[in-house]
Order: structure tokens, then sequence, then C-alpha cells
């Protein structure tokens, strides 16, 4: 008999504009181990046409009877011209490749890249002589829930390029996917993209869709087994596959698997006690041969 409650995953307030018409609802991350339509809802009265302080309660509940709570709080503000100096960008932060390659390369670890179209034309050459030791690239993702599938508009650049200068790759593919079925078709589509070229590092799941978990009707056994039937098809074909995923998620909603771990948690030192043979430890990263940002990734060889 199933004895766990299901996972609320809810701030302790939100704020929303008077008479708005978003569903916050759908924004609080419901999930259960097993049932795939938990029941979710809002104890408590609030009006999104009157502006002020509300104390709710979310409760959830799943289909064996077991039931969680979280007090949370509302505010309903006035709309405003969004001149507010507190609405401004944060400071602009950097982290430079080469002082990472100081402080985290030593005879067990590389220091790489994980690379999409928002780096634009990049200089592989140049990410060589730097020191880059390894790209990590985006393949592609879809156009949703059981969407077609779009080839990343710099991948085959990026590959070519990448093999013609020797920096190893591996690749990762964001997925949609809210079946088994449907990752394993994300699966063989990757197969047949990267079949032409040089991949030696392994082809990660990239699934973080849990800004709206709820559409997806997931179990948190079943959001795993689909990640394992992606990875499945992936080194029945030859290579490895490996589960993305930052520190939290992989604490709290991931079950544990027998692949490979690419870690996502931006620090400089990270806690994180599962097993991970990547770490993407940062995404501000800055490099010669590329203009912006980057990630930049550890790969622990041991």
């Amino acid at each position: 008999m199933d004895k766990e409650p299901p996972i609320v995953w809810i701030k302790t307030q939100y704020t929303m504009v008077q008479g708005s018409s978003d569903d916050f609802l759908n924004k609080i991350m419901c999930a259960d181990n097993y049932d795939a339509y938990p029941n979710c809802s809002i104890e408590g009265i609030y009006d999104m046409n009157t502006i002020g302080e509300y104390p709710l309660e979310f409760v959830a509940k799943d289909s064996s009877g077991n039931e969680t709570r979280r007090h949370f709080k509302l505010n309903i503000i006035e709309k405003t011209n969004g001149e507010n100096s507190s609405n401004q960008n944060p400071p602009k932060t950097s982290t430079d490749f080469l002082e990472v390659v100081k402080n985290y390369k030593n005879e067990n670890t590389e220091v790489g890249l994980d690379i999409s179209h928002w780096q634009g034309d990049v200089d592989y050459q140049a990410l060589k002589n730097a020191g880059v030791e390894f790209v990590i690239l985006r393949v592609g993702t879809s156009s949703g829930i059981d969407g077609e599938y779009i080839l990343d508009k710099k991948f085959i650049q990026n590959i070519t390029n990448a093999n013609e200068v020797g920096i190893p790759v591996g690749i990762y593919y964001y997925s949609y996917a809210n079946s088994t079925l449907r990752a394993e078709q994300d699966a063989k589509w990757v197969l047949e993209q990267i079949k032409d070229y040089d991949v030696d590092l392994p082809i990660a799941f990239d699934w973080e869709n849990w800004s709206f978990y709820n559409e997806f009707h997931l179990s948190l056994f079943g959001l795993s087994d689909m990640s394992e039937a992606f990875l499945k098809v992936i080194n029945n074909a030859g290579y490895e596959g490996m589960l993305y995923s930052s520190k939290s998620y992989l604490e709290q909603i991931w079950y544990p698997t027998s692949y490979k771990t690419w870690l996502a948690h931006y620090t400089k030192e990270t806690n994180y006690t599962g097993d991970y043979e990547y770490w993407q430890l940062c995404s501000d990263g800055v490099i010669s041969g590329i203009k912006g940002d980057v990630d930049i990734n550890i790969r622990y060889k041991k």
C-alpha cells in the first residue's frame, strides 16, 4: 500500500497583479510517487481583483488517501508602470574559464563547456587553444508535448567544427516527453541526428519542465521510468546515456539511476552527495572563441 504523500514544490509567497487571469495553482508543482493525477486544491478565500495579502493553504491528495498541506501567502498588488528600481536586473557576473582551469584542473578532471545555438558562431580552434577538453552539444528539442522535433540551429556547425579540431563531444537533448514511448522516440531521433559524427562522450536526457510539471500528468515513478527508457535506447545503440538535472531535483524528485549523472549546481564547491561524473558549475562563463556567456563543466574521470 502506498503510504507516501505527494510532493508539493511551493514558495512561501506568490505575488500577482490585481485583476490577473493567471492560474497560479498550476505554477505550484504537485507530484506523487504513483498517482499521475493527484488532487490539488487551494483552501482559503482570496480575490484576484482586490489588493491585499491572503493566507492560504495548498492541499494535495493522492488516490491512496495520502495528503500534503503547505501554507503560503498570496499578495495581490497594484499594477505599476515598470519603472520601479527594484525591478532592475542584478549586476552582471562572470566566471573566467582560465580561472576554473586553475582551480579545478588536476589529473582526475577535465574542464569543458556545454554549447547550443545561444552561443552563436563558436571558434572551436580558439576553444582548444584555451584548454577546452570537451564539449557537450545541444542536439535539439521539440515544440512541446508531442510536438515536432527541432534540430538546434547551430548543431551541425558545432559538431562538425568540434570534430575537425579534435575536441571530444557529448550530446544533450532537451525533452518534453510525457511517456516512456515518447522518450524512446526522442532517443531514436537523437541517434539519427548524430550517426554521421564522432560522439565519444555521454548523451544526456535533459528534462526540466518543472514550472508546468502538472500539465504532463506524470507520477514520480513515471518520470524516472521515462528517463530510463531514453537512456536505455542510447546505451543499446552503443553510446553512454546520462541524466542531467540540478542538485535540488536530483535530491528530491528523481529516483536513483544506474546511468551516469550530470549535476547542475552553480557554486564553487558542491555539497551534492550523490554520484556524478559531470558537474555544471556556472552559466556565466567567459572564454576566447565565444561571444557572451557559456556553461562551464568539470568531468571527473574516475
